[in-house]
């Protein structure tokens, strides 16, 4: 999957996590899940709005919280997407979610995606 990420720089997991599940969390983009291309819908807005917040590195490379339960306790792992799209739909296959939390290698840019009530939210956020 990936290597740890060690940095002091880095945003915490707990501030990501919070940023993204936080009571005053507004999305930046809201699909349907019910939407007979939800997933499609989701895999082209997530890309399009990781690219707009500069999520990827020089090299394509990126930190993302390991998916799934105990993701938050292993902390950020430094990782490169060969394919470059459609990684919610892939992150679902894997566990049956599409949620995933991931931030730019210098910490500043979040970009996520979490499921709320029918819809799947897509979260950016810039931390100083």
């Amino acid at each position: 999957m990936g290597r740890p990420h060690e940095s002091q720089s880095v945003t915490t997991v707990r501030a990501a996590v919070l940023a993204v599940n936080g009571i005053d969390v507004t999305p930046t983009a809201a699909i349907s899940a019910a939407s007979p291309q939800a997933a499609d819908e989701l895999d082209a807005a997530w890309h399009r709005l990781a690219l707009r917040c500069s999520l990827y590195s020089a090299d394509g490379s990126f930190l993302v919280l390991p998916p799934g339960s105990g993701g938050s306790s292993i902390g950020w792992m430094a990782v490169r997407d060969p394919i470059g799209s459609g990684l919610p739909s892939r992150v679902s296959a894997a566990t049956d979610s599409p949620e995933l939390v991931a931030l730019s290698v210098d910490g500043k840019r979040l970009c996520a995606v979490t499921v709320e009530d029918n819809d799947y939210w897509i979260v950016m956020r810039t931390f100083d």
